[in-house]
């Protein structure tokens, strides 16, 4: 292995040629450099597809002409593991199957980025934007994207297992077959996103919205989800047993055939809500509020109905019961309506 060169002599010879200097950090097996406080203002690192520690974030903004060629010349594969990018312009740029592995991509732009297959784990994205970005299949197993933009982003069975998504802007994104296994969304906004078959299990999607997303066939599965709103969202067939969906908004929602098994909605707002053959056995709905439902074919054996208002529930003589349903008061049921033993 050839000799570990100076600060100078490494930055002087990033200068001078990339390709030089690609070299040399391949024979040195990626030994860390660190150009922290460095001037690389105009600088053209173009053809740079190394591991280049770029520690001072500021720097970057500086290039936002390198960063812009990368169209011309691709980091298709590219090794920039250990590097940061903090501030920088890398929108519309292909990285491809590239290695950022724990690198700080902390306020970056990557609108039109194509991140497909990228290994993206551990890296912070927080504050960036990377809306209308192309992310198939790409690795954010652990990474910190709170208040991140990716609307309008594909991210089609992408790894987002125990991903922060704390106040993320995720309107229109594809997340069909998506892996979100303890992801955290509280307060995200998913409105009008496609969740198709996507594994949300235990995720903490608290205060965020889900308003006419789609989530059919989607795990939910003990996720948290108080004061969630979902209204006018496709939850059909949804797995969603024990989930807690406390205070949440379920307004206009499809939840045929969904899974609600020992669910903890508590005061849920389920205004006509499609609920045709959904199962509530043992879910605990004491206080919400069911007005113009419809819940033909529901199952509610076992359920806690204290305090439910089922008054102007539709299609009630069709739903199934059993004779340990907690029910309300005669007020709160509909007129003439005879409460089933056995039924």
């Amino acid at each position: 292995m050839p000799r570990i060169k100076s600060h100078e002599e490494t930055l002087k010879l990033l200068k001078n040629s990339v390709r030089d200097f690609n070299e040399y950090r391949e024979q040195t097996n990626y030994s860390p450099v660190d150009f922290k406080k460095i001037n690389l203002r105009g600088l053209n690192l173009s053809g740079l597809t190394s591991n280049i520690s770029l520690t001072e974030g500021s720097l970057l903004v500086n290039i936002i002409m390198i960063l812009k060629n990368i169209g011309k010349k691709p980091l298709k594969g590219a090794n920039l593991y250990k590097v940061n990018f903090s501030l920088a312009d890398l929108s519309n740029s292909d990285l491809r199957w590239a290695n950022l592995r724990g690198d700080s991509l902390f306020n970056t732009n990557l609108t039109g980025a194509n991140l497909s297959e990228a290994d993206l784990s551990g890296v912070n994205l927080s504050f960036s934007n990377v809306s209308n970005a192309e992310l198939h299949k790409a690795n954010l197993n652990g990474a910190d994207l709170g208040e991140i933009i990716l609307k309008g982003s594909n991210l089609k069975e992408t790894d987002l297992y125990k991903a922060n998504l704390i106040m993320a802007d995720l309107t229109n994104t594809n997340f069909v077959s998506a892996h979100l296994v303890w992801a955290k969304l509280s307060e995200s906004d998913l409105t009008g996103s496609n969740l198709t078959n996507a594994d949300l299990y235990k995720s903490n999607m608290m205060m965020a919205i889900f308003d006419k997303a789609i989530l059919t066939n989607a795990i939910l599965r003990r996720a948290y989800a108080e004061e969630a709103s979902f209204k006018y969202s496709d939850l059909r067939c949804a797995r969603m047993e024990e989930i807690d969906l406390t205070k949440s908004n379920l307004s206009n929602a499809i939840l045929t055939e969904a899974d609600l098994r020992e669910s903890i909605a508590l005061e849920v707002n389920f205004t006509e809500a499609n609920l045709k053959k959904t199962n509530f056995t043992n879910a605990i709905l004491v206080g919400s509020r069911f007005k113009d439902a419809d819940i033909d074919g529901a199952k509610f054996c076992g359920a806690n109905l204290n305090d439910c208002d089922l008054k102007h529930v539709r299609n009630i003589d069709k739903a199934i019961f059993d004779d340990h349903v907690l029910w309300p008061d005669k007020t709160l049921l509909p007129e003439n309506f005879s409460v089933p033993v056995n039924k």
